[in-house]
């Protein structure tokens, strides 16, 4: 491969013909010079007739602030994929057989308070309603690994179409309106109304911003702040740098804030593992499954997107809105559409 073009690496490649097309076209796309990373995958036959799955990267290597060329790295991820693979489906089937009984369980219990709650001793009906609490609460769980294992295994059904994102966090912070009432928080919105639109599946992307609200709904004060703001960022310097190194560009970042005590920097790093729950969710019995983040960054990637936390620190932006504890943030990459319009595509 040495010396060789792009191009002439592609020709060289063993390679399906459609496979091979969309290489060339994601990768001569872009100028060797431009500062935006891009990744992909593909399969093809190893040469003992057993599939593999490649995923590619492409960044721009830089010296100070000038771009010297670009790197192209290959990773072979079978066996992760695999290993994914028979984990999903293993959890999917656990889930769904235990859900049959708690089914019968949580039916039973609530024909047991609905019918029979005033003959009931007080303490068999104070027990009835736990047992009816719980079983919703293992639904609950059961209903998130099965989400966390389709989104792990890339099998979650996506229906994306092109859509206006403020529109979408307005929906979602509206749904959340009651939460936030009941603790007298105050969402402050810092939206861009003109913004390019992103070609996502708005139901899961509410869903995200559900997890994401919920999530500092429960770990603000009563009375505290919730910032919800918006970013356009064309170019990797424009990215907070707390970001990750991977970010699909050019993309709108989310971030939801709160005015809690945030998280330490380890906790940062170990939040999206699922059943992860930090010591303070732990002392103060807050309540979750420790899914919740886990299958929000699993949506999240499959819309090519970036999601992660940052430690608290005294970010000027989040102090003013008296939001500086928890923070998160997520990107959407633009459509296709807006960047044919902005002739990058």
């Amino acid at each position: 491969a040495q010396g060789l073009s792009f191009d002439a690496l592609i020709d060289l490649m063993r390679l399906p013909e459609d496979v091979r097309a969309d290489l060339q076209a994601a990768w001569l796309s872009a100028p060797v010079s431009a500062p935006t990373t891009q990744h992909g995958e593909f399969r093809v036959m190893g040469d003992d007739g057993k599939p593999l799955e490649i995923e590619w990267y492409s960044a721009p290597v830089y010296q100070d602030e000038n771009v010297l060329g670009r790197i192209a790295i290959f990773h072979d991820v079978t066996a992760e994929r695999t290993a994914a693979r028979v984990r999903a489906a293993f959890l999917s089937r656990i889930s769904h057989e235990l859900r049959t009984p708690l089914t019968s369980i949580s039916g039973f219990a609530e024909f047991i308070l609905e019918s029979y709650s005033a003959q009931l001793p007080d303490m068999a009906r104070d027990y009835t309603e736990i047992i009816l609490a719980k079983a919703r609460h293992l639904k609950h769980i059961f209903d998130d690994m099965i989400e966390l294992s389709r989104a792990d295994a890339g099998e979650l059904r996506l229906h994306k179409t092109d859509a206006h994102l403020p529109d979408i966090i307005i929906d979602a912070v509206a749904g959340m309106d009651t939460h936030f009432r009941k603790r007298k928080q105050r969402p402050v919105m810092d939206i861009d109304d003109d913004l390019p639109p992103v070609f996502v599946d708005v139901d899961r992307i509410i869903q995200v911003l559900t997890n994401l609200l919920s999530n500092a709904n429960k770990y603000a004060p009563e009375k505290g702040t919730i910032l919800i703001a918006t970013t356009r960022i064309d170019r990797a310097a424009d990215l907070p740098p707390t970001a990750p190194p991977d970010v699909t560009l050019p993309a709108i970042l989310i971030t939801i804030a709160d005015s809690g005590k945030g998280l330490t920097p380890d906790e940062a790093t170990q939040v999206f593992a699922p059943f992860y729950r930090t010591d303070d969710a732990k002392k103060n019995k807050i309540e979750g499954t420790g899914l919740g983040l886990a299958v929000t960054r699993g949506i999240v990637e499959m819309h090519r997107g970036r999601i992660w936390a940052a430690p608290a620190q005294a970010d000027d932006q989040r102090k003013e809105n008296g939001a500086h504890g928890g923070l998160f943030m997520f990107t959407l990459p633009y459509s296709p559409d807006a960047l044919r319009d902005n002739g990058e595509g």
